[in-house]
């Protein structure tokens, strides 16, 4: 169940609607003070579907990154604005010039980017980062920076921070938690699909959001457990069972926002959750048992004996619930890690793995 905090969706939604009591006609920046990350990031999700629901096709455009990944990405994310508006860039100009290229009528667009934070320690990557992000925001593009801290700190010694511009949301200790009733399947449904949408979005840019995914991916079995059996699947579904699969084939370089073990993970989890519902060799019960049983391979390190080579992998079997499904998602992470990183002993990881099977049988 996605839960939200209630008051920065609702001050966050009207700021990005340019609601005349909620935000002043030249704000077009905003900087979060994050206590609680991850309901911050799914209150953030939320507010980006919403969004997108209340307007036409083509009327809004939203991106989410990490500071650091955005940093990476900043000539090719501007340069993709420049094409919509069937403006080709010119390496040559500079990312700045590209950007002022642009006309004053960006207010269709939302950029978020969190973690902020994290180019606190580089003033150079911060002093960029923040002029492109200022100059866009003179276009009337809405821009929603996230961090942990006061902005005075996060932003020190950053010459383009203009705070007078600047918006500001500070999330309370203790926020109001507000759990997302649907009103209807059609709507739980749409909102799954969006999220996998940005998730392979960020997956493009090498980005990969661990937790986040372990939430989005315990939600996806919340609403498509009670929807598989051995005969049949919703015809509506099916887009979204192939967005679970579509991760067997996504092979980032380089990742960001998670160790590779975690990614590695949670690969596995979602190709085993395809294939238990694809049940291509009728070996699965219905999913209404509300357990899956997911094969996973631990690929062993390899090991350089002089001219001798030695790898291996252990294949076995995982039983996952809803209930338990985040937590044997990192014991595989760190069984991945131990294994094929770290080179632990492959006894001992078989022996562990044995026996968590063992305690689910």
């Amino acid at each position: 169940m996605t839960v939200i905090d209630k008051e920065m969706y609702t001050s966050l939604k009207n700021w990005c609607d340019r609601c005349e009591k909620c935000r002043p006609e030249n704000q077009n920046i905003m900087y979060v003070n994050s206590h609680d990350r991850a309901l911050t990031n799914a209150t953030i999700k939320k507010m980006m579907f919403d969004i997108i629901e209340q307007e036409m096709p083509g009327e809004v455009y939203l991106a989410h990154y990490s500071a650091e990944n955005f940093y990476r990405n900043m000539w090719n994310y501007y340069s993709y604005i420049l094409r919509l508006y069937m403006h080709e860039p010119d390496e040559k100009d500079g990312l700045e010039n590209n950007i002022n290229i642009l006309p004053p009528s960006c207010g269709w667009i939302v950029l978020i980017i969190d973690d902020v934070e994290a180019l606190s320690t580089d003033s150079v990557k911060m002093q960029e980062m923040l002029k492109s992000v200022i100059t866009f925001a003179s276009k009337r593009a809405s821009i929603i920076l996230i961090g942990d801290g006061d902005y005075k700190s996060v932003f020190s010694g950053c010459e383009y921070a203009n705070f007078t511009l600047m918006g500001y949301y500070k999330q309370k200790e203790s926020p109001e938690r507000e759990s997302i009733i649907y009103e209807n399947i059609d709507k739980r449904r749409k909102e799954l699909k969006y999220y996998w949408h940005l998730l392979y979005a960020q997956l493009e840019n090498n980005y990969f959001d661990y937790d986040g995914f372990k939430n989005l991916f315990k939600n996806t079995m919340e609403y498509i457990i009670p929807r598989v059996t051995k005969q049949k699947v919703y015809r509506k579904d099916i887009n979204l069972i192939e967005k679970i699969g579509a991760m067997r084939d996504k092979k980032p370089k380089d990742i960001e926002g998670c160790k590779p073990w975690e990614f590695e993970a949670a690969q596995q989890f979602a190709k085993g959750l395809h294939i238990y519902i694809e049940n291509y060799f009728d070996y699965n019960s219905d999913l209404s048992a509300g357990k899956i049983r997911i094969n996973v391979v631990v690929k062993h390190r390899q090991e350089h004996h002089g001219g001798l080579h030695i790898s291996g992998a252990t294949h076995t079997t995982v039983d996952v619930s809803i209930d338990d499904v985040c937590d044997e998602m990192d014991y595989l992470a760190k069984d991945i890690f131990d294994s094929a990183y770290e080179g632990g002993s492959t006894v001992e990881i078989i022996k562990r793995l044995r026996a968590k099977r063992n305690k689910h049988n």
